[in-house]
Formats: structure tokens, sequence, C-alpha cells
């Protein structure tokens, strides 16, 4: 929601004294498509454009590429006109003119309704659509302006800019149970501006969620330019950072609301051929230990624990080890430089059964095969630094104990949805 102060005039240019006091965006239900709040996870109603006082209070529209602009309006003429008798409304829109030199008037002229009340100078006109249609093309305008003006007393007068973000989807989108929320919108259309292509499409949208560096902190805005960040303060806020709704709420969450993010901002644009999938541990039922869980590559391993068997777990874990935090630089995730090194399973997102995302930690597209398991995955090894298993192991020693890496694979990768 934006606010905004009332536009000041210029000088030298025709205008008449008024303004415009709300605006509310329309279309077919399949063209013109509904979006959710990201905190309230209410519907975003109309009126998309209100003038209150000093401020303007805007709410974004979204729209399915190549469809028709269609909008319905109030305006206010503040000063004496001799008659309204062929007092007429139109509008253009700059980013949807053509080249040439002429203006064309996007939304063309019609006669307004003037209020009932013989003391109000109020006009409304209703489902006025766009003599253009949007681009065959996924975009982003924040803001899309619209320049009315007024045909009274003979001549043209401006009577006001108007400004809402209006975002252009790649289609329809068909998300299941999952809301349309703004920022998932938001992301793709940011991103993807101006695209069509499948391909490219996921190749500008994760450009969003990658890192540029091993030491780097990938950094995803929400729709108010938030950063969004992965298990920041060590905490997925009450529970509610497990849920895709509680990340775009709180700003934070784990690796399946994450995943699941990426996942739905690719769906959104009409990307089908992908995947969440959930990745463990193949040690996590290892003889009497439990609880097998995966660290990352940030962790710095030190003094070894004889006698352990399978004596690759020669590691005991939290006394022998320097920390998750000595070297957690290396695995940053976003927003956050330090998360958690350690975790029970992660979730991916596979695109066309090849390549595979790390949306938590920026990192990626890896090679990815569900005919090739028993190789380490390309993002085991750029990812794992081993594996713990916690309880006794053999009836030998009660304590949670690791073990390295290995060039064969040691995780499972399971689809998840």
């Amino acid at each position: 929601m934006l606010f905004a102060v009332l536009e000041e005039e210029s000088e030298g240019e025709a205008r008449i004294n008024g303004k415009i006091l709300s605006m509310t965006f329309s279309g077919a239900s399949d063209e013109c498509i509904v979006l959710y709040d990201d905190i309230t996870q209410a519907e975003i109603i109309s009126p998309h454009y209100e003038s209150k006082d000093k401020e303007i209070i805007t709410k974004p529209v979204a729209y399915v590429k190549g469809s028709q602009l269609e909008v319905s309006l109030s305006f206010e003429i503040l000063e004496n006109i001799e008659s309204d008798d062929d007092i007429k409304i139109r509008g253009s829109i700059p980013a949807l003119s053509s080249k040439d030199d002429d203006i064309e008037y996007e939304i063309p002229e019609t006669t307004p309704l003037r209020s009932s009340s013989s003391e109000s100078n109020t006009y409304t006109v209703s489902n006025l659509k766009s003599g253009v249609n949007f681009p065959n093309t996924i975009e982003y305008y924040d803001p899309l302006k619209i320049v009315w003006e007024i045909y009274v007393d003979g001549k043209w007068k401006k009577l006001s800019t108007t400004e809402v973000k209006i975002m252009i989807l790649n289609i329809n989108p068909q998300l299941g149970d999952v809301l349309l929320f703004e920022t998932i919108a938001d992301i793709g259309c940011r991103n993807a501006s101006g695209l069509s292509g499948e391909a490219e499409i996921v190749s500008e949208i994760w450009n969003d969620f990658k890192k540029t560096g091993n030491y780097s902190v990938p950094q995803v805005k929400n729709a108010s330019g938030d950063i969004l960040t992965y298990w920041k303060n060590g905490g997925d806020n009450n529970g509610e950072g497990q849920y895709l709704s509680g990340l775009l709420k709180n700003n934070n969450g784990v690796c399946r609301t994450w995943a699941e993010l990426y996942y739905y901002v690719l769906k959104a644009q009409g990307i089908n051929n992908i995947n969440i999938y959930e990745i463990r541990s193949r040690y996590t039922n290892i003889d009497d230990g439990y609880g097998g869980s995966i660290f990352t590559k940030s962790v710095l391993l030190q003094e070894t624990a004889e006698g352990i068997q399978p004596e690759e777990f020669n590691y005991i874990w939290g006394t022998s080890m320097n920390g998750c935090e000595a070297n957690s630089i290396k695995a940053s995730g976003q927003g956050n430089q330090t998360p958690p090194c350690e975790f029970s399973n992660h979730f991916v997102v596979v695109y066309n059964n090849a390549q595979l995302y790390d949306p938590s930690y920026g990192t990626g597209p890896f090679i990815h095969s569900d005919e090739s398991l028993e190789q380490e995955s390309e993002w085991e090894a750029n990812s794992v630094g081993g594996f713990v298993v916690r309880g006794k192991i053999n009836q030998i020693l009660d304590e949670n104990v690791a073990k390295v890496n290995s060039s064969s694979r040691e995780v499972s990768i399971k689809l998840f949805k």
C-alpha cells in the first residue's frame, strides 16, 4: 500500500482545478487476478487508488499478459465551469503508448455521469476499457501512470496523473490452495519483466535468489522492499516460519518455506515442470542411533573419537567441533550470514528434472537426475560437510557422533510435491 502527497501543478500547463477521488481496476476473472495481502492474508480489494485529504492510498493490481485494462473512477472539479453539458474525460498511458510523435489516448474519451446532488461537482465513469492491450510478456509497472484530461468549456485540460503498481503475469495462476500473495507476484514480475520464454523466466527469477559468491549473503526482497531471511536470530517465529504465509508475514522462514516461495513464484508465472524435493541423511536409522542429520560445509571438525563403530563416525558432535559459527560465512543463507549449520532434513526445488536449486542458501543450479541416485549428487558435494547420528552407536558410546561427507551419495532425495 502506497501513501503519497498529492501532485503539484506544473507551470505553463492547461489544467483544471480538480482531482481523481478513487479508481478501481477490473476485468474478466481470468484476466484481472485477485491478489492477497502478505500480512493479513486478506484479499486486496478496491478501490486501488483513493485520494484522502493530502494523501493518496494505492493498492497493487495484477493482470494476465495480453489482457485489456478496465477501470472505473470518480473525480471532482473544484472550480466553476460554464457548463458541463459537453464534458468528457480521457486517459493516456505513457507505458502503453506507441512510439509515434502523436499521443494516443489508450483510454478513449467518454462522457461521465454527474452526481445527483446539485451542489456537487463529482462525476463517475464505469468500466472504461483501454484501446490497447498489455504486452504479451511479463511486465512490472511500478507505477503505471495514467494522465487524465477533461474536456470542458471547449478545450482539453489536464486533471491529474494517477500512479498504481500493476503487475502483468505470464498466465492466470493455478496455485491450488495457496493464495497469490502480492510478494509472489511481485518477485516474479519484477525479475522476469519483458520475458515470456520458460527457461528465461526461471533463470531471471533465480538471479534474485542466488548468491554472487561463496561469502555473499543473498537478499530477496518482498513487495514492500524488506529483505526476507532464512532462520534469522535462530528461530522460526514460533512455528509460523514453517509455512509460506508465515515467511511472508514475518519476513523469516525455514528451508521448506523458502523452497515453497521459489516454487510458487515460478508456478504463478506458468512454470509447471517443477517439484520440491526433501533431502535427508541416509544414516537416520543406523543401528541404535536416531535423528540422523546433515551439517553444512561451514563446520570445522577437530578431534577424533577413537573406537566408534561404524568407524567413519570418528568425531564427537558437540565436544570435538569448533562450533557452527566457526566458518559459517561459507554457508550464509537468505538475508542471514550465520544460519544454523545442522538440520534433520532440507528442501530444494528441481526444474525440468535436471536442475536443482537451493533457495535457502541461494546456491545452484546443480545437476540433478533421478536416475543416478547411487552417485553423489552435485548439491551434496557442494553443500554437505558431513553427517551426525544422535544416541548410542552399536551400544559402544552414548554420544552424538559425526562423520565427514565422502565421495559416494549419503543423502536420500525424495519427491515432496
